[in-house]
């Protein structure tokens, strides 16, 4: 009956339950989509549409009943599958308005199939409606199907039940008779009535959105029932406060029991030793315990999301083993099975398997759970490899669980009743005192004690138990005190039999698992590729961490400029078909560089076969991808050089023929490729020669070569004559090809024309013989060296000019390199060494000292060398060495010419002297006596001759003062110091102010702030003197006149510029006389033509120059080089 299908609809899928409880509020409707004739309808519903039998639900066909609501019936069927079309059969909750003929009814449904093959089923829940009028809620205390309702009236404790309710607990409505809060809290647990209340008192206040909770009630058969209790307000008082309430209970005992199993489950897979893995059916890893962690050293967080196998299995582990463990899977049954396994060390391990299925209520599968032990040291040590079948159940860990009370064991497993020897019956008659002889009631008991006071949570120790037979077996002993509320305390026993491990103990105590990333990449997407995790290989090559990329698409980030773009539509096809996808592409990483990765896309299925979430696996290629191009590359390469008509190739096969020539075997054989394909190695269309001419030897030719050695040979070459007798050189290297029966079969040569190379060669052979010829001719001495060996390699024969010796002599024995200083003349010993130290120092040394001939004669030579190296590396000495006795005799002669003059020239400087101060004197006497003659006889002054003699008096005088200065130049040029140049010419502008000013010139000083300059303080003071006021005189009055003072600097000096737009001068005309004394080139009434030959002097005598360049009427620059005072 339909009725019944409902009611398997509501157990199975709670969005059904809640839509009764929370939006039926005027009832609901339920049909199958593929028969809606057959509608169900709750009596709520039925009583407002006046249908008979409305007290229970009723079913009815809605396009032929009699009712009045015929159409309104029709018109919810039709608007609830027409919104279902567009939501694709919607397994939430959806709304729906219905507004034709003024209905206004809100409705919400969902849908539910029994299974994937099965019809899908519609329940429909009434919110409102204005076709329909207001009731009771009352009214509506009875549901039509077999879930316990009830209704409640928050304001007078008013309750009201259905059937279902009371049957919940084991009563009938009669059996409990008036019905208020009260009963409800009787029937409650004490510890749970109270959060009822608090609860209800939060959701009538509105700090709860929904009641809800799951308390336990007592059953009428004394048990205690564990209920989920849920509801919700359907109507209020005037004032807005709660005042119908209207919900359901649910028995959930099964469900808790199952939790509570959980629990102690959990507790044994986490105590015991064995490892245990717990997976989905499709094989995804859901917990791993901590001894499987300590067995394989891979974290739960390292193996929940994969397979097993994916993580564990390695190239040793066997294929069979493998597909053995997969069709045992597929049967869901337990077994057992052995397999080769790796830790995360990459150490390999022999594990034995117990698996076993874990089913839901209705029978089916829903996960697997595995328990392991490594089995390695077992069967290293005791060949158990054949004989071990069922290693868990064999070895796996009693579990025994005993009353607090009485301490009486009331639950063991089988491989505690294979331990102890008795049978279950007798077991569970004893105590854990029975079995322990180191504990006596007494002692135990005060064990036990310390777990319920809870002085420690669990204790764990090793002991000896007593079998059936008196054998006392080592075990090590958890135990953990239950105490959940719900029933009598007891205590759960987890014993191991620890025999085989003491044995092994100081082994296993020196294991330690070294943890090692996996190189591979680990991605694991959500059903729409968007990422949950990454593991630490993909960290560090991408550079991304998981916070930065959490919840992204891959291309989002990993994608670059030459990714191809078709691969994100094959990998949404994938997604699409739910299958797997094997792929290449090209990513990014973080910091922009370009990795290829080789991966593979898997969907993982939930147990209804929807996508949970996509993995996937991958390894860097880019070294693959790289030498793929580089394969590419070659091959084209190899291509292009076999089609090139640069390179000539040709394969002959092993009886001379010619097999294949390429196109540019065409230029330097002389004929078309076919012409050369049909002909022979030796055909003498090409008459082969050596380099000199002759005819070239059969056994030497290159084909021969490679038949003889079976080998490549190289370079080895020849002449062709052709038929017009045009010659050329060619240079062939060749090498096997192809082989058959181990024989050489095929051979290929490359053919180079080296005709130019040759007449080169021949062309520098005889230049190399007029180079000898020369070298034999000229006196120096041109030689090579070898290092480190400091072996002679060349010596021209110019040699025996020298030293007397002939070339031969120096290649002989009887020449003793090391004893070379023999040779060089004891005074000049030092500088030669020194000369030696500079060539290691810096590679090159030039040194002049005499050396002995052979006739005991010395000679002055100048010698020069330096190293050369290759990649860094000294290779060899080259040194050039030539007689200069005629230029040392040279120098000899004109140092003492110099010393000559420099005598001379002492005598000149002290003759000027005294001639400048002797006549000075007498100068200073004349115009003393002119100037007394003019003050006794003023009438004299007008005398003609009287005016020249004054005049040729101040001549006289001019000339002497300019000679004095130029006198000064020579004896001061010692009086350097180091001085600021900016500050003398601050002083000059502070000192010619006025001057500056009358001549209506524009004074720029740009020299720089730090120039600091070597100099006579008083030679700077009169050059800048000179310059600027010669600047100044000489301007133009034509125009806007400047004077410009810059400076510069280069690595040895400070440069004073003098910059003007004044007359200029012609140098072409005047500039050989520029310098000379009194010389003059303006008509300038101040002139004297002393200024620049003093201020050139006095710039010579220390060490600086000048320069001038000048355009008339443009304006002049002089330059002043002066030693920079900054280098030390």
């Amino acid at each position: 009956m339909i009725k019944n299908t409902l009611h398997s609809c509501i157990k199975s899928n709670p969005v059904f339950l809640d839509l009764i409880n929370d939006y039926a509020t005027e009832g609901y409707l339920f049909w199958n989509k593929n028969n809606p004739e057959h509608l169900l309808i709750d009596s709520k519903l039925g009583s407002r549409i006046t249908i008979k039998g409305y007290k229970n639900s009723v079913e009815i066909n809605p396009y032929k009943s009699d009712t009045v609501y015929r159409e309104f019936l029709q018109q919810i069927i039709s608007k609830v599958l027409e919104k279902s079309e567009s939501v694709d059969s919607p397994t939430g909750i959806e709304n729906v308005f219905l507004n034709e003929n003024s209905y206004n009814t809100k409705l919400y449904f969902s849908t539910h199939k029994e299974s994937k093959a099965g019809p899908e089923y519609y329940l429909v829940a009434i919110k409102s409606s204005g076709i329909l009028d207001k009731r009771n809620p009352l009214e509506t205390n009875s549901s039509g199907f077999s879930v316990a309702t009830w209704q409640y009236n928050v304001q007078t404790g008013e309750l009201h039940v259905n059937d279902n309710w009371a049957n919940l607990l084991g009563y009938t409505l009669e059996e409990l008779g008036p019905l208020d809060f009260t009963t409800f809290a009787n029937l409650s647990h004490p510890e749970d009535i109270s959060i009822v209340k608090k609860l209800l008192e939060q959701y009538v206040v509105n700090e709860l959105d929904e009641y809800r909770c799951e308390i336990r009630m007592k059953h009428k058969n004394g048990n205690w029932v564990w209920i989920l209790a849920k509801g919700n307000s359907v109507s209020r008082t005037d004032d807005g406060r709660v005042e119908w309430m209207i919900g359901s209970h649910i028995d959930i005992s099964e469900r808790k029991e199952k939790e509570q199993e959980s629990e102690a489950f959990a507790l044994v897979a986490k105590e015991t030793d064995y490892s245990v893995i717990v997976t989905s059916v499709e094989g995804i890893t859901t917990f791993v315990n901590d001894s499987f962690t300590k067995m394989t050293g891979y974290s739960s967080e390292e193996m929940i999301g994969h397979k097993p196998g994916d993580i564990l299995h390695g190239e040793l582990t066997k294929k069979e083993d493998i597909d053995s463990f997969r069709r045992l899977l597929q049967k869901k049954e337990p077994f057992n099975q052995e397999i080769l396994n790796y830790r995360k060390n990459g150490e390999a391990y022999d594990v034995s398997c117990f698996v076993n299925r874990v089913l839901n209520d209705k029978g089916e599968v829903i996960k697997f759970i595995s328990l392991q032990r490594d089995i390695t040291e077992e069967k290293r040590n005791k060949n158990f490899l054949r004989t071990f079948k069922n290693t868990l159940d064999q070895t796996k860990d009693c579990v025994f669980l005993f009353w607090e009370t009485n301490l009486e064991f009331f639950y063991v497993n089988e491989a505690a009743i294979a331990m102890m020897g008795y049978s279950e019956q007798e077991l569970l008659s004893l105590h854990p005192y029975d079995i322990k002889p180191e504990y006596p009631k007494e002692k135990f008991r005060e064990l036990s004690n310390s777990l319920v006071h809870q002085e420690e949570k669990s204790v764990r120790f090793k002991t000896t138990h007593k079998t059936k037979s008196g054998e006392e077996i080592p075990v090590e002993i958890f135990i953990q005190y239950i105490n959940n509320k719900t029933e009598e305390p007891y205590f759960l026993a987890i014993v191991h039999d620890i025999s085989e491990r003491l044995e092994s103990e100081r082994k296993l105590n020196q294991l330690s698992l070294v943890a090692e990333n996996t190189t591979d990449f680990v991605i694991i997407m959500d059903s729409i590729g968007k990422i949950e995790y990454i593991n630490e290989a993909f960290e560090q090559k991408t550079g991304y961490s998981l916070e930065e990329i959490e919840g992204k698409k891959s291309e989002e980030f990993l994608h670059g400029p030459e990714t191809d773009s078709d691969f994100i539509k094959r990998k949404q096809k994938s997604f699409e078909n739910l299958e797997p996808l094997a792929y290449e592409v090209l990513n990014y990483t973080k910091a922009g560089d370009k990795f290829w990765v080789s991966a593979t896309l898997n969907p993982v299925f939930d147990k209804n076969g929807e996508v949970q979430n996509i993995i996937a696996i991958g390894k860097d290629i880019t070294d693959r991808k790289e030498l793929e191009l580089s394969l590419k590359k070659e091959k084209k390469f190899l291509d292009e050089v076999i089609n090139s008509k640069t390179l000539s190739i040709v394969i002959i096969d092993s009886a001379g023929n010619i097999t294949f020539a390429n196109d540019g075997a065409e230029n330097i054989l002389g004929l078309e490729k076919s012409h050369i394909e049909k002909k022979q190695y030796n055909d003498p269309v090409w008459n082969q020669i050596t380099l000199e001419g002759d005819p070239f030897p059969e056994e030497e030719l290159p084909f021969v070569q490679v038949l003889k050695l079976k080998r490549p040979v190289t370079d080895l070459q020849h002449g062709l004559v052709y038929e017009d007798g045009t010659q050329k050189f060619i240079s062939v290297s060749g090498a096997p090809f192809e082989y058959q029966d181990d024989q050489i079969s095929k051979i290929i040569f490359n053919i180079t024309d080296i005709t130019e190379r040759v007449q080169a060669q021949k062309q520098l052979n005889k230049t190399k013989n007029q180079m000898q010829s020369i070298l034999r001719e000229t006196s120096d001495v041109v030689y090579s060296i070898s290092i480190p060996d400091n072996k002679l390699i060349y010596i021209t024969p110019s040699v025996e000019k020298i030293t007397g010796y002939p070339q031969a002599y120096y290649y002989s024995e009887d020449f003793n390199k090391d004893k070379w200083t023999d040779v060089v003349h004891e005074d000049d010993l030092t500088i030669y060494k020194e000369g030696l130290e500079e060539l290691k120092r810096n590679g090159e040394f030039e040194v002049e000292f005499r050396v002995k001939d052979r006739k005991n004669n010395y000679k002055w030579v100048l010698s020069k060398g330096n190293i050369i190296t290759k990649e860094d590396t000294a290779i060899r000495f080259d040194g050039y060495v030539t007689d200069i006795t005629n230029r040392k005799k040279q120098e000899d002669s004109i140092q003492e010419y110099v010393g000559i003059v420099e005598e001379q020239n002492e005598r000149l400087k002290n003759f000027t002297y005294i001639v400048s101060h002797n006549l000075r004197s007498h100068s200073s006497n004349i115009h003393g006596l002119i100037d007394l003659i003019n003050l006794k006889d003023p009438e004299l002054k007008k005398n003609a001759y009287f005016e020249m003699l004054g005049k040729a008096s101040e001549k006289l005088e001019d000339t002497l003062h300019h000679l004095n200065e130029v006198v000064s130049v020579v004896s001061s040029k010692h009086d350097m110091k180091t001085v600021k140049l900016n500050d003398f010419i601050t002083d000059f502008q502070s000192s010619f102010q006025s001057m500056i000013d009358k001549a209506s010139v524009s004074f720029i000083n740009e020299i720089e702030e730090e120039a600091y300059i070597e100099v006579v303080p008083a030679f700077l003071d009169s050059i800048i003197t000179n310059l600027i006021t010669n600047a100044i005189k000489y301007k133009d009055p034509d125009k806007d006149s400047y004077v410009r003072i810059f400076s510069k600097k280069n690595k040895k000096n400070i440069i004073l510029g003098v910059e003007d737009n004044g007359l200029g001068l012609d140098l072409k005309k005047y500039g050989s006389k520029l310098y000379g004394m009194n010389k003059t080139f303006h008509n300038n009434k101040d002139s004297r033509g002393i200024g620049l030959f003093l201020t050139r002097n006095q710039i010579e005598s220390m060490g600086g120059k000048i320069k001038v360049s000048s355009i008339p009427k443009k304006g002049s620059v002089f330059k002043v080089y002066f030693k920079n005072g900054d280098i030390q």
